[in-house]
């Protein structure tokens, strides 16, 4: 009989940590190989933090033998959409960015998409929920109106 392991806190937190290492260019503290229970809990919690897609890479540069196939299948999927999203969200913004200008309507680029496109090598590794765009507020009444124009609801 098994016990359901679930996330434990602040265990999983380092386990977690220690698996991303890759990814800051720091060698991976030495981990223990781990048990499949242990292995789904931090790809829940990865996930939950919306993470799995760093995981996946992390994952992909610095193998583990001992990862599950239904944990990589699951962190690709997130990889995937998280791509997908990516790659719609760059399209949104271009088109945005390029109608401000064409209006002649200054904005810059704040939080996740900014972060993406520059602190990350792969945009898909920063998910984002949102654009974020820093306006005048002079200019605040025009945003308006050219984003109603453009099908966007308010």
């Amino acid at each position: 009989m098994t016990r359901d392991r679930g996330v434990s806190g602040a265990a999983d937190v380092q386990m977690l940590a220690a698996l991303l290492a890759p990814m800051l260019g720091i060698a991976r503290p030495e981990l223990a190989p781990l048990d499949a229970a242990t292995w789904h809990a931090l790809a829940t919690l990865a996930l939950r933090q919306r993470l799995g897609p760093l995981l996946y890479t992390a994952l992909q540069r610095a193998p583990r033998a001992d990862a599950p196939a239904a944990v990589h299948g699951q962190l690709a999927q997130a990889h995937c959409r998280s791509a997908a999203a990516a790659l719609y969200q760059q399209q949104e913004l271009a088109a945005l960015l390029r109608h401000c200008a064409a209006v002649r309507i200054p904005c810059i680029v704040l939080k996740g998409s900014a972060l993406a496109a520059t602190l990350y090598p792969d945009p898909a590794l920063r998910p984002c929920g949102d654009l974020d765009l820093l306006f005048r507020p002079a200019d605040i009444p025009a945003v308006v109106q050219h984003l109603v124009a453009a099908g966007y609801v308010r």
